[in-house]
């Protein structure tokens, strides 16, 4: 037989709904990251920001979840960006730009109430 599917054991709702929970919990720690004068400008606060959103692409994508795919993607590289422009990388538009981002994210998981 020349079958390769793989059966996912978990139930695509439980998937979804875990994956919406965890989204929620770590664009909370990315917001008090860069809102916070004290850790905004550090690489490793920084850093730590971009491994929370890093993952929520990658598995948006996979749960079939393109609006917060290519939202965190975009949070992603400006985070990226930031970082590689050491020592004060977070600008006051990056921080605004990263903010209605995760604005965005915010309202479609409101939509998706889950």
């Amino acid at each position: 037989m020349d079958d390769f599917s793989v059966d996912i054991p978990m139930n695509n709702n439980k998937a979804l709904r875990t994956f919406l929970s965890e989204v929620h919990e770590r664009i909370g720690k990315i917001s008090k990251i860069i809102n916070n004068s004290s850790t905004k400008n550090n690489y490793e606060e920084l850093s730590e920001a971009f491994r929370l959103i890093h993952p929520i692409s990658s598995l948006a994508s996979f749960l079939n979840q393109q609006e917060i795919e290519i939202t965190a993607h975009s949070i992603e590289m400006i985070l990226n960006t930031a970082l590689q422009q050491k020592p004060e990388p977070l600008s006051e538009n990056q921080i605004k730009k990263i903010d209605v981002h995760i604005e965005k994210i915010k309202q479609n998981l409101a939509y998706q109430k889950y």
